[in-house]
Formats: C-alpha cells, structure tokens, sequence
C-alpha cells in the first residue's frame, strides 16, 4: 500500500465524490472483487468511500455513461459509402442519407476524404448535356481567355478553345 507522508490528501468535489460512489458500488455488486481493491483501481481508498456512504452520499440510480462509440472496419466503411451515394441518386441528401444507416454525415465526409475513389463514379461524367444547338455558329473565343469545363463530378477541363469546348460536348452527347 502506498504512503501518503508528507502530501496533502485529495479533495474531490461532490461530483467527483458521486461519480465514485457510484462506480465502486456498482462495480463491487458485479462481484468484481473488494471494495478496497475496486477503490485502489479507480485511485481512492475503501475508506473514503466508506466516510462518504457515511455522509449521505448515494450512488446514483441511472448514472450517464458515455455513449458506445462504434469502430467500423473497412470494408464496412467502403459499403456504407457506396450506400450513401446510392441513396443519393434516388434522391437522399448526405445528412437523410448517414442518418438513415446510423452515422453521421460528418463521418462520411471524413470518411470519404480518406477513400480512396473518386467522389462520384466517372460515369456520370457522360451525362454532359450540350448547352450549344448543333446548328449554332460561335464566335471564336481569343486565345488570352480559354475556356474551361467543369463536369458534374467535379472534374476540370481547361485551356479550351471554343472549337474545341463544342466538339467535346457534341462528342459527350
């Protein structure tokens, strides 16, 4: 048993005192061993605890205990982002989405930053509509200013020339 000499002894505030009551008395109703061995784990004495049960201090009935957090693997993690961006193209958002499989959308969000695919499939890149008719004759487009495409999955296609930009889209549709 270790020697307190020479420092002063702890003092804990009523919700620390609370806390501990209710930790050792459940704890040592589970059969998890003495009261003494109980209140060395969580780094007070049976003493105490005991001095405190004396004063009127009672465990409580429902003590919080911190929610469960879930580690999921990664595979699971990989299926679940791709059930997220199915329920998105039947129309969810990412918040209904997450939350309908039981996790946050700030989850996918860091989980999506890690995967290791695209943030849309690259099909959906073929869904380019044109926004030109075919018959339409466009000035061309000086060379100081090109043209840049942004598909709907968020990738870039610059330095086009406006020729250039009508027959990609023509080539898409």
């Amino acid at each position: 048993m270790a020697s307190n000499a020479g420092r002063a002894p702890r003092r804990y505030t009523h919700e620390e005192k609370v806390a501990l009551v209710t930790e050792i008395d459940r704890r040592h109703r589970a059969g998890e061993g003495p009261l003494r061995l109980i209140a060395n784990q969580l780094g007070t004495t049976d003493t105490s605890y005991l001095n405190w049960r004396r004063a009127g201090i009672e465990p409580q009935a429902n003590p919080q205990r911190p929610p469960v957090r879930r580690v999921f693997s990664q595979a699971e993690r990989d299926a679940l982002l791709t059930e997220v961006e199915r329920l998105r193209e039947l129309g969810d958002t990412v918040e209904d989405a997450c939350r309908s499989l039981g996790f946050s959308d700030k989850t996918y969000r860091a989980w999506r930053a890690k995967a290791r695919f695209p943030m849309r499939p690259v099909e959906l890149i073929t869904s380019l509509v044109p926004v030109l008719p075919r018959a339409m004759t466009v000035a061309p487009v000086p060379e100081s200013h090109p043209l840049t495409l942004v598909a709907p999955g968020g990738y870039r296609i610059e330095g086009l020339t406006t020729e250039s930009a009508v027959a990609l889209l023509r080539a898409l549709a």
